[in-house]
């Protein structure tokens, strides 16, 4: 099967969509499978075409808003002209524009297209930038979802919140979560440099929604109980926070137990969870939570806001769940754990067990069962709901004509 994977972002960038399809795509070629990967130039110094291991990767410049539309269904057209062969598009993630034009390719080259919401790219209950982001789109991403028949959503949270969207959506959205390698994980190595030292981690951008100034308030407390006898705090990732959380950090005065070390490749995080005593997920909002699931492959238990879709990516049996926002409630969980350490190996082992029935040899599957039942969408209805539909379909189908007719 050829499969196209669409994405708003992908690697060298760090976050779960990207994640998701360096995973996923690595094993659909695995199972033979042809993959590529189409997704947004960003930053413009990026090359247009890459490869990310044997992955092949596109990358286009992406204006969202419609008066620009033109020139860029004229670029799709071209891509879509060197992969008429497709027998998929998987768009992953509904970040406006690129989906619509997965939508629009489809239709126009008789393609299946399978749509996947991930989380906060959908309007995302209390939280505000979701919805903003959705607003700048919504005519023509409503319409792209509303003439799609095969959509998944990556947790009960994330389906609720297409359905707020799009009250009267046609589709009904299936619950498909993401995978991880878990054999992968199980094996990285904890770094040398940091296996006598304990620690505790939180792998997360530097975002307001992530809760990191949470769990600073929260570890302030814990100081505050241990003092030097309490473990390093390991926050890996960046942000626009990032600045604000070290100031914080040094206000409450605890950065000599805090250690910012930014952006870090997946691997590498692997290998850090492998070696915590706890990985912590402090996030307000968060529509799957897939770094929970990969700390219990890595042995580590998970402390994690009790939002979204992250119950449906951990372990209760390895995680202790609190309210999202309270940092006394985060501190007292950490305690449970860090003072039990029976309790805290009982619950390594349960998370690697759990761990194990979210790998992509399992959960692929499901992928694969939905590409070959999906259909390729509607292009009357994308039209009659978006009829600035029909001028960018127009374009990238002719496209396909002269390209056809030139390599005659």
């Amino acid at each position: 099967m050829r499969i196209s994977y669409h994405c708003s972002l992908f690697t060298p960038h760090v976050g779960g969509i990207e994640t998701t399809i360096e995973a996923m795509s690595r094993h659909a070629i695995s199972k033979g499978h042809h993959v590529n990967v189409l997704t947004k130039k960003y930053p413009l110094t990026l090359p247009d075409e890459d490869h990310v291991g044997a992955i092949p990767v596109t990358r286009i410049h992406m204006p969202w808003t419609v008066d620009q539309f033109e020139s860029l269904a004229y670029e799709f057209g071209q891509w879509l002209s060197e992969n008429r062969d497709l027998d998929i598009i998987h768009a992953v993630g509904l970040r406006r524009p690129l989906p619509y034009f997965s939508v629009l390719m489809g239709a126009a080259a008789n393609i299946p297209v399978v749509l996947s919401a991930c989380g906060t790219d959908v309007p995302a209950k209390e939280d505000a930038s979701s919805a903003r982001i959705w607003a700048q789109g919504k005519g023509y991403m409503e319409a792209a979802l509303q003439s799609t028949l095969t959509i998944t959503a990556v947790s009960a949270d994330t389906k609720d919140d297409v359905y707020r969207a799009i009250p009267d959506l046609h589709a009904k959205v299936r619950i498909v979560p993401c995978g991880i390698d878990a054999n992968a994980i199980h094996a990285a190595l904890s770094l040398e440099d940091m296996r006598e030292t304990p620690y505790i981690i939180s792998v997360r951008r530097l975002e307001p929604d992530k809760g990191i100034h949470v769990l600073l308030d929260a570890m302030q407390i814990l100081v505050g109980r241990h003092g030097l006898n309490m473990p390093a705090l390991v926050i890996a990732g960046d942000g626009s926070m990032k600045d604000a959380l070290i100031d914080q950090a040094s206000e409450l005065r605890i950065l000599p137990w805090v250690r910012f070390i930014g952006s870090i490749p997946h691997d590498t995080a692997m290998r850090w969870l492998r070696g915590a005593s706890l990985c912590i997920v402090p996030s307000l909002v968060e529509g799957g939570g897939l770094i929970n699931t990969e700390a219990h492959a890595a042995g580590c238990p998970v402390v994690a806001s009790n939002t979204g879709g992250i119950p449906e990516y951990v372990s209760p049996d390895a995680s202790i769940l609190v309210p999202p926002g309270d940092p006394n409630a985060l501190a007292d969980a950490i305690d449970m754990y860090l003072l039990n350490e029976t309790e805290r190996r009982r619950a390594s082992a349960k998370g690697i067990a759990f761990s194990d029935t979210r790998d992509w040899g399992t959960v692929f599957s499901e992928y694969e069962n939905l590409y070959e039942s999906a259909i390729p969408p509607n292009i009357d209805e994308l039209v009659r709901l978006f009829p600035e539909s029909e001028r960018f379909y127009d374009i990238i189908k002719t496209t396909l004509a002269k390209s056809a007719r030139s390599s005659r």
